[in-house]
């Protein structure tokens, strides 16, 4: 059975991040734009550490845990570009550090990309010195530079759910992880969840 939820969430990111990858290309394309090839590069990058993640020493087996973790990883590849802008300037800006705030944080943790609450290792090393979740505050910043550089409602109900499961996401990680010492003793040392020294 875990098998098969195995191969069914590695197909539907699969597929997912071929739609997201075909409507950021055609926008690409329209109104090539620098934030759009590296949002494309940066999604593309987290979809191959995915396929080729580690084996986990130990997975959640709550159905609750796989629901929320699933929608937090599906539901920002929903996001369709628009022609509409808010804040042209300040959404490429945020989208610009939002993405490479994201590579860099795929990169420190590596193979042990995952969407299921799972140990494959606890990662201290790289953005993960700094805070706990480097890949959620990449998101925080890059969706929020998306909406306002690609405005539409419907990308705006997207990044609301986005906000919400990625917060979600947290809570469900921290509370499996810390049946393990290991992590215990990191997050003693690394205080901050999200932003270095505040929060």
């Amino acid at each position: 059975m875990a098998r098969i939820n195995f191969i069914f969430i590695n197909i539907i990111l699969f597929l997912l991040w071929l739609i997201f990858a075909y409507r950021h290309s055609v926008a690409f394309l329209l109104y090539p734009r620098a934030y759009i090839l590296l949002f494309i590069v940066a999604e593309t990058l987290l979809a191959c550490l995915f396929l080729l993640r580690k084996q986990e020493n130990k997975i959640s087996k709550k159905k609750s845990d796989w629901l929320i973790a699933s929608l937090a990883t599906f539901i920002p590849l929903s996001i369709q570009p628009s022609s509409q802008a808010i804040q042209i300037e300040i959404g490429t800006a945020l989208m610009v550090a939002g993405s490479l705030l994201y590579i860099f944080s795929l990169i420190s943790l590596n193979r042990s990309m995952g969407i299921i609450p799972a140990d494959r290792g606890i990662k201290t090393n790289g953005l993960y010195r700094l805070i706990r979740h480097p890949i959620y505050l990449s998101y925080l910043i890059l969706y929020t530079g998306y909406i306002l550089a690609s405005f539409s409602y419907y990308n705006f109900i997207v990044y609301i759910f986005t906000i919400i499961f990625i917060f979600a996401r947290i809570l469900i990680e921290e509370k499996f992880l810390s049946s393990n010492p290991v992590y215990l003793e990191y997050k003693n040392r690394v205080r901050q969840k999200l932003i270095p020294y505040i929060l």
